[in-house]
């Protein structure tokens, strides 16, 4: 028997089932994120699309490790996952850096996702150590307050700084370039 591994689909949804109901969330914020530092590099950076104080999307671009790139056969395609997030307590309380923006009144999470989409933001490769993530993250806050869905320049410039320092150290780190895939 011959196996064929399936198509790359860059886009996991979790849970897969309620992919429409959060897609149709309304947001009131968006939090971009610093976890825990990688080992030998910077923090992990995500985003937090808000609905409550206990509620969110996370949108996550994540490394595969497994599927080799593209335009950096060393590094790796990512996966974008969208997760429907409910916390015991706000996801702030847990995190190394937090920075918060204004999103435009009557966005959704499917606004933000279609966006990302429609520029094939989704299409994303980590260097062979799988660093990467903050290059993209600040791609995409370019790409929303451009698009109009952030709407508090300072807050935004607060973000982009954020993420090239190392936290808690406060240490300046640069940014690690990765690469979009056609």
């Amino acid at each position: 028997m011959n196996y064929q591994r399936p198509p790359f689909e860059p886009l996991q949804f979790v849970p897969a089932r309620d992919r429409e109901t959060m897609l149709d969330l309304p947001i009131r914020g968006v939090d971009v994120i610093a976890h825990d530092p990688l080992e030998n590099g910077g923090n992990y950076w995500c985003f937090y699309l808000n609905i409550t104080d206990t509620t969110s999307v996370q949108l996550d671009m994540t490394p595969s490790y497994s599927i080799p790139g593209v335009t950096n056969p060393n590094g790796s395609k990512g996966f974008l996952i969208i997760s429907y997030l409910e916390h015991a307590v706000p996801v702030s309380t847990t995190a190394q850096k937090v920075v918060r923006m204004e999103a435009r009144p009557g966005c959704r999470a499917r606004d933000f996702l279609n966006l990302i989409l429609s520029q094939k933001r989704h299409q994303y490769e980590f260097n062979f150590a799988g660093e990467g993530c903050r290059f993209w993250t600040t791609q995409q806050i370019n790409l929303f307050e451009a698009s109009g869905f952030l709407i508090n320049p300072s807050q935004v410039e607060a973000a982009r700084d954020a993420i090239l320092t190392k936290w808690p150290s406060g240490v300046g780190y640069p940014l690690l370039v990765g690469t979009y895939y056609p």
